[in-house]
Parts: structure tokens; sequence; C-alpha cells
């Protein structure tokens, strides 16, 4: 189901005793959602050299489908493998779109894609300015290159269909900078068992590639959506993955807003609607 990072020395204390089952349940639950709305991004798909995995939200604003993602993931010839659990072979064609912008730094960019290109997208309401909350476990979603089954798991070659996990790596915020949110990435984690609860003693993944991109997500308690019944309309989205740091064990996040400016900036008439989310947003600078 997850693999969560604890305190230095925490692992072997916890590992053999049962995740909480209420909270075992909302965990898989949001996943459900927000693995819709999560689609893996090849990052150059004209590159006959390693092939680079990205990871991107699909958000929808007003009339506009977007897929939010990292800067460097965007920036070249990228294709988004749009549907649930499709089939990825290589090689591929770049994604064709309406629009793309980026920006780094910050490192985030995105493409603005015809309508119903994917089977889900995220609601703009899920987006918060707030950073996220402190003792709450939070997931980012990503595509691992390095999980069981995935591209370094594997000999690939052309023509051949490739493996891709889509995965979450689950914990509480470290700290809340400016222009970041800080995240352990240790070395010793806990799996927990989605049907059991039961955790294990587990190790991460070589490295974190493959997470560019994906989204920090938590739970707020209720919907603020009068009328709708959905799942998806618990979540917030506070941010999205892009650096890590080797020598520290620490994952970056760049708070989301960031990303709203962006598009602020570029869709005039998007405007009213931005503003009602996030009143603030002309305060942001790029």
């Amino acid at each position: 189901m997850s693999d969560s990072p604890l305190p230095p020395g925490a692992v072997p204390v916890a590992a053999g005793l049962t995740f909480p089952k209420e909270e075992r349940d909302d965990i898989l639950e949001m996943q459900k959602a927000v693995y819709s709305f999560t689609v893996p991004i090849i990052v150059d798909c004209e590159d006959a050299g390693e092939i680079e995995v990205g990871t991107g939200v699909v958000i929808e604003i007003g009339s506009r489908t977007l897929v939010a993602s990292a800067a460097h993931v965007l920036h070249r010839k990228p294709h988004v493998i749009f549907g649930p659990n499709p089939p990825f072979y290589f090689p591929c064609k770049p994604t064709a779109f309406l629009r793309r912008e980026f920006l780094d730094p910050p490192d985030v960019g995105f493409l603005e894609v015809q309508k119903d290109s994917h089977h889900a997208t995220c609601y703009f309401e899920s987006l918060t300015d707030s950073p996220p909350p402190e003792n709450t476990l939070t997931m980012i979603v990503g595509h691992p290159i390095h999980a069981p089954g995935s591209l370094a798991d594997k000999k690939w070659q052309t023509g051949r269909q490739l493996g891709l996990v889509r995965a979450s790596h689950i914990g509480a915020v470290r700290r809340v900078e400016e222009h970041r949110y800080v995240y352990d990435y240790p070395e010793d984690l806990l799996n927990v068992d989605s049907d059991t609860g039961l955790m294990t003693e587990s190790k991460s993944y070589k490295t974190p590639k493959g997470f560019s991109g994906g989204g920090l997500w938590a739970k707020r308690a209720l919907s603020v959506i009068t009328g709708v019944i959905y799942s998806g309309s618990r979540l917030r989205l506070y941010g999205l993955d892009y650096e890590w740091s080797r020598e520290k064990r620490e994952a970056y996040c760049v708070p989301i807003r960031y990303w709203v400016r962006l598009v602020y900036d570029h869709y005039p008439d998007l405007r009213e609607v931005i503003e009602q989310q996030f009143p603030k947003i002309g305060e942001v600078r790029l």
C-alpha cells in the first residue's frame, strides 16, 4: 500500500505492529482518487538513450484541462500516458498540446491538452495555498523507476512494452520553508500491507527518480462542494515534487501557489476563478 518514513530507530520498533484499519482505509481511499488524476510522463520520447520518467497531475480549471508537472519534466519532448493503467511502448511520439508554459526556477510547468484527454481530472477547488499540516500523513505520488517491475528493474528494447509503477511516499512534512516543503527520504521505511495492515521493515527505492512533478496530497475533514458526493472533493493538493538530496536524504516540493501563479499569468480568462480560490495570488512572485 505505501512506504512510510519514521524517525531514526523507530522502524524496528514499529515493524510487526498493525496499522489501524480506519487510517488504512482512509489512505486507500485517497490513493484511489489521487492515482486517477496522476499520469506518467516520458521526459523526452525521442531520446534514444536512457528513458527518463516524470509525473503529472491532470487539473481542470474552468473550461481548460492542464497537466501540472515540474519544468524539467516538460521542457523537451514529453509524452504523457493518459488513461487508466494504459500500456506503454517505446518509441513513442510527443504528446500534442494546445499550449505549454514552464519556469525554472521555481521548476513548475504545464501542458494544456484537449478536454477529455484523461478519464479523471482534479478539481481546481482541491488546490490550496496553505502549507501541509504538521503531524498529518501526506503522500507524494509518482512513478519511481527503481520500483520492482518498473524501468530499472528489467531490460528494455525498442518496440517493447515497458513497465511503469505508480507508488506513494507517505510521511509528515519535516519543515515548511517559503519556497519549498521538505520531506525525509530515508533508507529505512515501513511497508504497510493494504489487506492486513501489517507493518514490515523495508528499504526505500534506490532513488526517487520518477516522482518529479508528482503531487503532494493530504485530506481535509469535509468537502466544501455542496451537493457533490465524491471522494476526491476532500483532497488537497499542496505542491509538486521537483528535487531530492542524496546527501541529506530529503525530498523537496514546490508550493502549488507558484504553479497557480504561472497559470494566472498566462490565462486572463481564468483569473477570476483563480482569485476566488487564491485571493493573494497577485502577491506571489515567480
